[in-house]
C-alpha cells in the first residue's frame, strides 16, 4: 500500500510520469530504428527530453500568464519578500506574517491580498509577462 499512501514509497503521479517517458523513448527508438541503429538510440534518448521540455515550458507559460511567479514582491516594510515571511494559520486561513504585523494571503490566482487590522484588500496583482505589479502603494517604508 506504500504506492498510494507515498509515505517511503512512490507517488501514482511518478509512476504514470515514467511510463510516459519509457513511452516517448519507446517511440522514439521506433521511429529512429527506421533508419539504422544509432538513430534508433539517438530517438530513445532526444524524444523523452523533448518531452521534458515542452511539459516545463507549458508550465512555465501557466505560469507567467495566470499565476504568478516568485519570488513575490517584498513585505510593505521592505524588509523581505512575501514567499520567504513564516507562514500562520488565523481563521482556518493559511497567512504569511511579517514582523511588522502584516499578513498577507496568497491563495488567489496571481493576487497578493494584504491583511492589516482584520481588513483584507488587493496588494499585488500578477501582469503576464510584466511581473508582479503593487496595486496600492500609499504607504510608505516604515521600515
Amino acid at each position: 500500500m506504500q504506492l498510494f499512501n507515498n509515505r517511503k514509497g512512490v507517488s501514482i503521479y511518478e509512476i504514470f510520469a515514467l511510463a510516459i517517458l519509457l513511452a516517448a523513448a519507446w517511440v522514439g527508438d521506433s521511429i529512429g530504428s527506421q533508419y539504422s541503429n544509432m538513430a534508433g538510440i539517438a530517438g530513445m534518448v532526444i524524444l523523452p527530453l523533448l518531452l521534458i521540455f515542452a511539459i516545463e515550458r507549458l508550465a512555465w507559460l501557466e505560469r507567467e500568464i495566470s499565476l504568478g511567479q516568485k519570488p513575490l514582491p517584498k513585505c510593505v516594510c521592505g524588509k523581505e519578500t512575501i514567499d520567504s515571511l513564516p507562514e500562520e494559520t488565523r481563521a482556518g486561513k493559511k497567512v504569511l506574517c511579517c514582523s511588522c504585523g502584516r499578513s498577507y494571503d496568497i491563495s488567489g490566482r496571481g493576487t497578493v491580498k494584504i491583511i492589516e487590522n482584520g481588513d483584507s484588500r488587493l496588494f499585488a496583482t500578477w501582469k503576464s509577462f510584466k511581473g508582479w505589479q503593487i496595486c496600492d502603494q500609499k504607504e510608505s517604508n516604515d521600515g
